[in-house]
């Protein structure tokens, strides 16, 4: 069976969290892949949370805090913190494919000016990627 067949044969609905907005998604997806890139390079490094924070001149704590994605980065502290740890930050544009699986519900009035009519549109849809 392929993943495919076992995604659309899973009892998960499509999306797992309804209750965040389009932007809440797209932020703890950017938050967690900055958070990957740090604790990957610490263990690159073959440091601990504590070694890595000495190197870095912070407490270890904020350096739990950076790996489980729970610390709000400027762009300026992002910049700075990877040009320290050498790693290569470039934000770019990626196309995103709509999420179907949140038309289903949808009942099918297409005539409400609210309404969420899929369209080529959709397709255009852009969001930002973290790189390294």
């Amino acid at each position: 069976m392929t993943l495919s067949e076992k995604i659309k044969k899973s009892a998960i609905p499509g999306d797992l969290f309804p209750e965040l907005t389009s932007a809440e998604k797209k932020y703890n997806y950017v938050a967690a892949d900055i958070a990957v890139k740090i604790r990957n390079r610490r263990k690159e490094l073959n440091l601990t949370q504590k070694q890595f924070a000495e190197l870095l001149g912070v407490t270890q704590g904020m350096v739990s805090k950076w790996e489980s994605a729970d610390y709000n980065f400027t762009v300026e502290s992002l910049v700075e913190l990877f040009d320290k740890l050498n790693i290569t930050f470039a934000l770019k544009e990626k196309p995103v494919r709509p999420n179907i699986s949140c038309y289903k519900n949808l009942k099918s009035d297409w005539s409400s000016p609210l309404s969420l009519k899929p369209s080529a549109k959709a397709y255009n849809i852009k969001e930002l990627e973290v790189s390294a």
